[in-house]
């Protein structure tokens, strides 16, 4: 599901595609609640395949799979964006692809958005596999608040990429393992690339 206009509600939907992802959050004001994603990508895209399109090898879409993706594409979002995610039951596995459940891909400045009371799984489907992050992304420069949420991994709760993240706050949140971590789980993961400041998490 694609949210490409203000003020858009998804609710109580059971999201489970044979491949691909959840719901992409990309206009202001979405709110997207009370679902049941389950989202599993596989090795059937030609762009992301060998070296690139037209060459009859399938890949997987950059990233793999998200079960929630709030993204900021080209000024889609703006400081009022006020995206509220609540009360939703996201699982993302990793088969042939990577798996994140929850991905944030930069929020505008000044925004302030809702990420509450929700639980967040990204699991492998067999051991070993691709890799799998509770949440992963940019967070920033927009305030993104995550209250009593729930995360599973297998390989990271919180991945920050290349483009660095700033004020995400975690609070009251519950950080479970995965039924396939290993020695190498990291509970933050910093691709140390752009700047990471402004990270809290607390009781």
């Amino acid at each position: 599901i694609w949210i490409r206009d203000i003020g858009i509600e998804v609710f109580e939907n059971a999201i489970h595609p044979n491949g691909g992802r959840g719901i992409m959050m990309r206009n202001d004001k979405a709110r997207v609640f009370n679902n049941v994603i389950e989202v599993l990508e596989r090795k059937i895209n030609d762009e992301y395949g060998g070296a690139g399109s037209g060459d009859g090898v399938l890949g997987c879409q950059a990233g793999g799979t998200y079960g929630i993706q709030i993204e900021d594409d080209g000024g889609s979002l703006t400081a009022n964006a006020d995206m509220l995610v609540y009360g939703n039951d996201v699982t993302a596995y990793a088969d042939e692809c990577p798996s994140k459940a929850l991905r944030i891909s930069g929020v505008p400045v000044d925004s302030v958005s809702h990420i509450c009371n929700n639980t967040f799984r990204a699991v492998r489907k067999h051991d070993p596999g691709p890799g799998t992050e509770a949440v992963s992304g940019g967070m920033a420069p927009g305030v993104v608040y995550l209250q009593d949420n729930s995360f599973f991994a297998d390989d990271a709760y919180i991945a920050v990429d290349w483009a660095g993240g700033t004020n995400a706050y975690f609070s009251n949140c519950t950080f479970s393992l995965g039924s396939f971590a290993g020695n190498d789980f990291y509970s933050l993961n910093y691709a140390n690339k752009s700047s990471a400041t402004g990270l809290f998490i607390t009781d």
